[in-house]
């Protein structure tokens, strides 16, 4: 792909994500193609370009939720990625059977979920799937997680991490990274076993953490390209406004 179809790709999502390399069903790969869609959704919002996927897997199921950055669109502090896939299935499970038969999709594949129609979705396990019946769950993340997030993996005993992208200035999940965290948090995390992986573009390497060369690039590209202003915004503060006052001035 050409340096200037790469600029326009959030105008062309559908047929950037089609130009992936097909991934294979319950990879890496596969989850992130998904991801890709969701952090475009969030740079259109003028959100920073984030995805996060919470997998959680059993021996007969797997349930897929995706999630984007939603920090300056909601006016949200919270809106990490990470952090709305783990609120997204706290409030799925809080449903009853049936409003959860309702509120999820059936996965058909990276390119459709990537399109934002649901957020929460169902397939069988992978055959021969090596999930305990205890369960096992898997949080797949576009840019390495920030300190808030991380605490919110910890708080949520997520068990394995896949990063995409490293993140020298905000990433706190690294190992160089962690070691500078609390002791408390590094104490729990250890004592948890939480296996943090980042990607790999070697073909020949884990197809639990190997994405194409392409599929790296853009993930990489997509956070960026919507960093500065993000960061710009972000610095005003995204909760309190100049109008507040007013605002509250009618409660009196």
């Amino acid at each position: 792909m050409s340096d200037s179809s790469a600029a326009s790709f959030p105008e062309n999502t559908s047929l950037l994500l089609s130009q992936l390399p097909a991934s294979s069903p319950y990879t890496a790969a596969e989850y992130y193609s998904a991801l890709l869609g969701r952090a475009i959704q969030a740079s259109r919002d003028g959100d920073y370009g984030i995805g996060a996927a919470l997998v959680v897997r059993y021996p007969d199921i797997e349930l897929i939720v995706l999630a984007r950055n939603t920090l300056i669109s909601q006016r949200d502090p919270l809106g990490h990625a990470e952090a709305n896939a783990i609120r997204q299935l706290r409030d799925f499970l809080r449903l009853d059977a049936s409003a959860r038969a309702r509120n999820v999709l059936p996965w058909t594949g990276p390119v459709s979920a990537a399109g934002g129609s649901g957020n929460i979705f169902v397939r069988p396990a992978a055959p021969n799937s090596a999930a305990s019946p205890s369960g096992e769950s898997v949080l797949y993340a576009t840019l390495e997680p920030c300190p808030l997030c991380t605490v919110a993996i910890m708080n949520s005993r997520i068990e394995n991490v896949i990063i995409a992208t490293p993140d020298d200035l905000g990433g706190a999940l690294g190992p160089q990274h962690l070691e500078k965290m609390p002791e408390i948090i590094v104490r729990t995390i250890t004592g948890q076993g939480m296996s943090v992986k980042f990607t790999s573009t070697d073909k020949d390497s884990d197809p639990g953490t190997y994405i194409p060369e392409l599929l790296s690039a853009l993930l990489e590209r997509v956070f960026w390209d919507t960093k500065d202003a993000c960061d710009a915004k972000l610095a005003a503060g995204v909760l309190f406004e100049p109008g507040l006052h007013a605002i509250l001035k009618d409660l009196a």
